[in-house]
């Protein structure tokens, strides 16, 4: 196995502004910016190629000698607020070749993680009477024949998912973080994908991120943040020239 040891990326805090479309609340009360709560790493890249990668690597790209692959690695962070909690987060990464030729393209090739979740504990009781007919079970309970009623406890565990990847196979790359019963959308996040690109091409990533906040009171909003004056957080090159 391959592994890579990336230099550490200081976060830069991003502000957040109120999109246009409204999640659930009135928006002429939701605040038109957000403290910060998003925080973003500049991206990084590197080449896998047959001098970078390990032997079973090597012989994949022999079989995929027109491509060339590139690992880019995203951090970003989200700051918890129990007043105003992040309900949805997200984070897209679109991806575009350079002057490409009719055709040809830039793909995510996998993406990591691709699922994160924590299991919760569900119980289910059933009801039925003597004739196994169920009851409660609508706004006038069945009750049919004797009286003597059973009741049934199941109990089993959901996956609850806070984190999953998206387009992987396109060229539109994105995460997507959703509260939880048992999570909260808070901490650092270590994003990795591999872009594929015809070999001796150039592409460009863009990066985006948002969140949709609680506003206590209020409502739900969507925000997104505002990377237009940071370049180095929002833009790759695909080789990185820096």
């Amino acid at each position: 196995m391959t592994t890579f040891d990336l230099p550490h990326q200081e976060l830069i805090p991003l502000g957040l502004e109120l999109e246009e479309r409204q999640t659930l609340g009135l928006r002429e009360r939701a605040p038109a910016d957000a403290p910060s709560r998003i925080a973003l790493g500049r991206p990084q890249c590197v080449a896998l190629d047959e001098e970078a990668v390990d032997r079973d690597a090597q012989r994949f790209l022999k079989t995929r000698d027109a491509y060339a692959y590139y690992l880019v690695a995203l951090t970003c962070s989200f700051q918890q607020d129990l007043q105003r909690p992040l309900e949805t987060a997200w984070l897209k990464f679109d991806l575009r070749l350079a002057g490409g030729a009719p055709g040809l393209e830039v793909t995510a090739w996998s993406l990591e993680p691709a699922i994160l979740y924590k299991p919760i504990k569900v119980t289910r009781t059933v009801n039925f009477d003597a004739s196994l007919k169920l009851t409660g079970i609508g706004p006038v309970p069945a009750e049919v024949g004797p009286s003597a009623s059973r009741e049934t406890h199941e109990e089993y565990e959901r996956q609850a998912i806070f984190l999953e990847a998206l387009g992987e196979g396109t060229s539109s790359a994105a995460w997507s973080f959703t509260r939880t019963p048992v999570a909260e959308i808070g901490g650092p996040f270590y994003l990795r994908l591999v872009a594929e690109l015809p070999k001796a091409a150039h592409a460009t990533g863009t990066l985006s991120i948002g969140a949709s906040i609680r506003q206590r009171a209020i409502g739900i909003f969507s925000y997104t943040a505002n990377l237009q004056e940071l370049p180095a957080a929002r833009l790759l090159n695909i080789p990185d020239s820096a």
